[in-house]
């Protein structure tokens, strides 16, 4: 499809070339948020739409509603916490792209996301270059103990191995349950139960899959099959993360919107939700306040989601 990952905004959308629009838009991909001051109309086109289309009343000579309605259009859907220059809290480690968050709000628009790494992977380039050649040190090879024992223990189990589940299907379910219940449109019945999973995948699963037989016979096979296998934990893990902050956030905001709790809560949600390892493989979770002015929501309207 070809507007695949857009987010469009579109005026006039409850009668005619408006309505063909939303109609349109959403056929090739798009989810779309249909503006108009007619409600009945404009309801009646995006259910006609699809579950992709949202009809919210805007009326747009009123600038303050269109401000609205575009602040929660540039919304984040988050990545690691980096400053200008792409420097993340890990020293030595920088980001840039869809891998960092915060850069355009609380969702990125699709059509941003190449410029996005264009300007801060430059950015990001020339700061971790200044730092070499400031710092400039030695590169010492890594001790003995560089790998904990218990991760060389787990990859020479998953070579060895020739039971239990393959790394493939492994990292298929993961990919499917992402899809089929972290999706934008989320309520806290659906994403327990992906948190309970993810926990159970990464319990069971993680620790019990094994290479496609192929490996045996082929380094090609073997390095491809080591490489994902070892990325299928990060995913696992990264469901568990995504379950987690959207279970958490009781509210609806930019791309996360909750059936079962549909309006923005400036007074409990205005803040940046971040997720860091604890005590024995816990993921902790806070709540960063955020110094930009808030936007005016009128509380009798529906929640901007995109």
């Amino acid at each position: 499809m070809q507007l695949d990952g857009l987010r469009i905004i579109v005026t006039g959308a409850a009668h005619g070339i408006g309505s063909a629009i939303v109609r349109s838009y959403v056929r090739e991909g798009a989810r779309v948020a249909a503006l108009d001051v007619d409600d009945e109309a404009g309801e009646a086109v995006a259910r006609e739409a699809g579950a992709a289309a949202r009809y919210l009343r805007c009326d747009v000579s009123d600038r303050a509603e269109v401000d609205r309605v575009f602040d929660a259009a540039v919304d984040w859907l988050g990545g690691l916490e980096v400053d200008v220059d792409g420097k993340t809290p890990v020293d030595g480690l920088f980001a840039a792209g869809e891998t960092a968050g915060g850069i355009h709000g609380g969702n990125r628009i699709g059509g941003s996301a190449l410029s996005s790494a264009l300007v801060f992977g430059r950015r990001a380039g020339r700061r971790a270059a200044r730092r070499v050649k400031e710092e400039r040190s030695d590169v010492i090879a890594p001790a003995d103990d560089a790998i904990p024992t218990a991760e060389r223990e787990w990859v020479a189990g998953l070579m060895r191995r020739d039971s239990g589940p393959l790394q493939a299907d492994v990292r298929k379910s993961c990919c499917m349950l992402a899809h089929s219940k972290l999706g934008p449109i989320r309520d806290g019945q659906t994403l327990a139960q992906a948190l309970a999973e993810y926990e159970r995948i990464e319990r069971e699963d993680v620790s019990a899959m094994r290479l496609d037989e192929r490996a045996v016979t082929s380094d090609k096979v073997r390095g491809q099959e080591l490489e994902s296998a070892l990325s299928v934990r990060n995913l696992a893990l990264l469901g568990r993360i995504l379950a987690t902050a959207a279970l958490r956030r009781t509210e609806s905001r930019g791309a996360h919107f909750r059936l079962d709790h549909p309006q923005a809560d400036d007074a409990h949600w205005r803040v940046v939700t971040r997720l860091e390892w604890g005590a024995a493989g816990t993921l902790e979770f806070h709540r960063d306040p955020v110094s930009t002015p808030a936007v005016n929501h009128d509380p009798h309207r529906p929640a901007i989601t995109s």
